[in-house]
């Protein structure tokens, strides 16, 4: 057999096999099905709510105005700078720094960018070990090849015993008020922009004061193949009833929304009930959806 006549008939021969792989796994329960699940975090704020997001990151650029067109232009960038922490030498605050970049700019890995911001939006506080993203406003490439130094590099390591690396200074010293330094790493692509945008969209059907009250929680359960192993585990926002408080750990009954997989900007899920006495894990996803 020629080459390509195998590869024309391996083709429809390798679509059969995946789709009697995933016939025999269980789905994705659907919007509105009726499922049990764990609780896998409360949080308490819209920073924590961004912060156990995937794209998190995205979300303050989204709040500023970008858009999937501008990441589709290859506009929208991440980028990083740090800022000295009490403790060891190299204890730093490590940020990640969203901006859009004027049409037709192009970076290479490293490149310092100057953004303007407004106030300080720096947060001291970790949320899940990392500190909320910032955007910033494109204002100029900061001049190509200066070594960083005391004024404009922070040191920082990884872990103890390795050798401090100078990151670049989220305000670097001596600079004009609201100017802030950064060092581009990675362009946005239009469907991480989409991603995002569905989640923050699912996001702003909840109140502040329901997240304070403990009513919002992300929960997870696991999906099972024929053979009883699991292959998936989705995850779901949730509004709780005004009940006692959830708790990671919890098992509770619930009316599904879309997972937080979706490009699809809602609906989010309802827990029913708490399910006292259910069996789990300390897993997040010790439990079967079904």
């Amino acid at each position: 057999m020629k080459p390509v006549a195998a590869l024309r008939l391996a083709r429809p021969l390798l679509g059969a096999a995946v789709t009697l792989v995933l016939s025999a796994c269980e789905t994705t329960p659907s919007p509105g099905s009726d499922i049990q699940a764990q609780v896998y975090a409360v949080p308490l704020s819209r920073p924590a709510l961004d912060r156990g997001a995937d794209y998190g990151d995205l979300h303050a650029a989204l709040r500023a105005g970008a858009t999937a067109p501008d990441a589709k232009a290859q506009r929208v960038v991440l980028a990083g700078c740090g800022l000295p922490e009490a403790g060891p030498e190299g204890s730093a605050r490590l940020y990640t720094v969203t901006t859009v970049l004027p049409a037709g700019v192009a970076l290479l890995r490293g490149a310092v960018l100057q953004l303007k911001v407004d106030g300080d939006p720096f947060s001291t506080t970790r949320l899940e070990g990392r500190f909320p993203a910032v955007h910033g406003h494109f204002k100029a490439l900061a001049p190509v090849g200066q070594p960083l130094d005391g004024a404009t590099g922070v040191p920082w390591r990884l872990k103890p015993g390795d050798k401090p690396e100078l990151k670049v200074r989220c305000w670097p010293v001596g600079v004009e008020p609201g100017l802030v330094q950064v060092a581009y790493f990675r362009t946005v692509s239009e469907s991480e922009m989409h991603f995002a945008a569905a989640e923050a969209a699912r996001h702003a059907l909840f109140s502040d004061a329901e997240l304070a009250a403990g009513r919002v929680v992300r929960v997870r359960c696991r999906l099972r193949m024929a053979d009883g192993a699991e292959w998936h585990t989705p995850e779901f926002l949730a509004r709780a009833p005004g009940i006692t408080p959830l708790q990671p750990g919890d098992v509770v009954h619930l009316r599904a929304g879309v997972d937080e997989g979706s490009r699809q900007g809602g609906p989010v899920g309802q827990v029913l009930a708490r399910k006292d006495g259910a069996p789990a894990t300390a897993r997040p996803s010790g439990v079967d959806c079904r």
